[in-house]
């Protein structure tokens, strides 16, 4: 028996599979699917940024040690 490879979400809506697997996209009506893909997206890179602009922030805020310095 062993474990099934699932595909990316890509490959699951373009395929025309009609398997409602892990992909919350498919588990809306069919109209609804592709809004739901593109704003799923949407909040990943809004996640990323927002970590980004965070790690900058830090960054910019911890003085970094001249050598030869305690």
């Amino acid at each position: 028996m062993g474990l099934r490879r699932r595909p990316g979400a890509r490959p699951i809506k373009l395929s025309g599979s009609q398997d409602k697997v892990w992909f919350l996209a498919l588990h809306v009506p069919e109209p609804w699917q592709w809004p739901v893909i593109v704003v799923m997206v949407a909040i990943g890179l809004a996640g990323f940024w927002a970590a980004y602009q965070v790690y900058r922030a830090e960054k910019s805020r911890q003085p970094v040690p001249e050598p030869g310095q305690s």
